[in-house]
């Protein structure tokens, strides 16, 4: 392959989707108010990022009624107050709130248990760090993101609400911690976390980039930037992937990761993630102009 060629191939493909109807099918990030503060915006986009899985109709419907539900609670519509709310309720009252605000609350996968189990893991880290970004600083000492992702798993899953023997074996009762905070070691894409992380090292027409701020960052630790975001590979990525002969890996893992992230940083050392959005919806695109239509 012909890097130089290739290279000019995607900026060429890219200034053309952002001149085209970028929003062709919607995406996660549009569940979220833009117009939050910082300390909500990144606690609310935690949640949203988590829940995108599946079509993103479903997504909104899901995020939107997770977001009622936290307004009953004190919350504004949008989720402003959020983390506030969090870190000042005690543990026995995120437990309450949520389990009566979310009781009938399911997003496929997810289930209340695991909201309220969140919702306790973020109010640990809150109380310690301030913020999610000063919390991932905290092990960004190496300046690697694999390695912080690591220890923020870890962190993340220390505390756990005691799992109650169910009456009916065979109910759900939700993913666990680790669906929010998926470690690396677990050899998946933690597609839903890098995706997060990108929607908070980048600042663009698209992605936040909330975490280039001073006020969320710790300046006397080393600072993370958009050079150090990996590819979150989703089905529509791993399909352009195999297309273009990118990775000889067939099943999408977080081999797969390292492999395409080390080849767009041969691309665009400085940011690696400038062109997977676009490719993402290119493939969402094709995906949906094949459906059968009623």
């Amino acid at each position: 392959m012909n890097l130089k060629n290739f290279h000019q191939k995607l900026e060429s493909e890219l200034l053309e989707f952002r001149h085209s109807e970028t929003a062709f099918y919607s995406d996660p990030i549009d569940c979220i108010d833009r117009n939050l503060s910082d300390e909500d915006l990144e606690i609310v986009s935690f949640f949203v990022a988590a829940l995108s899985y599946g079509r993103v109709e479903q997504i909104k419907k899901s995020t939107d009624l997770f977001l009622q539900n936290f307004a009953r609670m004190g919350c504004k519509s949008n989720g402003a107050g959020i983390s506030q709310l969090i870190l000042q309720a005690s543990e026995d009252q995120l437990r309450e709130n949520i389990g009566d605000s979310f009781c009938i609350w399911k997003h496929r996968l997810n289930t209340t248990r695991d909201i309220i189990e969140c919702a306790l893991a973020l109010k640990r880290i809150l109380t310690k760090h301030k913020t999610l970004s000063r919390c991932f600083q905290t092990y960004f000492t190496n300046l690697s993101l694999e390695a912080a992702m690591i220890k923020f798993s870890l962190d993340f899953s220390q505390k756990k609400i005691p799992k109650k023997r169910l009456r009916n074996p065979d109910k759900w009762s939700g993913t666990g911690l680790s669906w929010f905070a998926p470690n690396p070691q677990d050899k998946g894409t933690c597609k839903r976390m890098l995706m997060w992380l990108r929607w908070m090292l980048r600042k663009d027409e698209i992605d936040f980039g909330i975490w280039k701020k001073e006020s969320m960052q710790n300046t006397k630790m080393p600072l993370l930037n958009e050079s150090h975001l990996m590819v979150p590979v989703d089905t529509h990525l791993h399909k352009w992937a195999i297309q273009n002969k990118i990775t000889p890996t067939k099943s999408p893992n977080w081999k797969m990761v390292q492999e395409l992230t080390a080849f767009f940083k041969k691309l665009n050392p400085e940011d690696p993630l400038k062109y997977d959005f676009m490719i993402c919806h290119q493939g969402m695109k094709i995906f949906r102009l094949k459906e059968p239509r009623d």
